[in-house]
């Protein structure tokens, strides 16, 4: 039996990979709407899983599904999901919580470089109508790393990735 999988934002024009990893028993629909109570009642009835990322799934939005056995929050968290709502319907709940861990420990190890080492003073430095000419920039704030303690507040998914790329 074929199931059908209705993603309410069309993220891509290829869906390829979709295709590959739910293989042939599975029916990829792609929408891009705003809110799912935009969708058609036509698409509403055939959906067994739902993809969503910035969409709300509410208690509204799980009656128009009589079929879906599950809802798959394309990110981190279940915000966005009346979860009580989900148990009430026996809709499973599913989200990606690794999602993003590298790029966000990633960034935050950027800025962190980037304030102790001044990148934003010689920046601003050299965006003035006539460039600064290359000199020590003199700012208490400014240390070598090797002299310096980082700090990380909370050791979850991102701050272990933060911290093992500050070891």
């Amino acid at each position: 039996m074929v199931k059908t999988v209705l993603y309410a934002e069309k993220l891509y024009d290829n869906d390829s990979v979709e295709r590959e990893v739910f293989g042939p028993d599975v029916r990829v629909v792609w929408r891009n709407v705003a809110n799912l109570s935009q969708l058609e009642e036509r698409d509403c009835a055939k959906v067994d899983g739902l993809m969503v990322m910035r969409h709300a799934v509410t208690a509204e939005h799980f009656a128009r599904f009589p079929h879906l056995g599950c809802v798959v929050r394309m990110g981190v968290g279940y915000d966005k999901i009346d979860r009580t709502a989900a148990a009430a319907r026996k809709v499973m709940v599913c989200n990606v919580p690794d999602y993003g861990t590298t790029e966000v420990a990633d960034h935050a190890l950027a800025l962190a470089l980037s304030l102790r080492r001044g990148i934003a003073l010689h920046l601003e430095a050299q965006r003035r109508p006539q460039p600064a000419p290359w000199s020590y920039v003199r700012d208490p704030l400014l240390r070598r790393n090797g002299v310096q303690t980082f700090g990380i507040v909370g050791l979850g998914r991102i701050g272990t990735a933060a911290a093992l790329r500050g070891l």
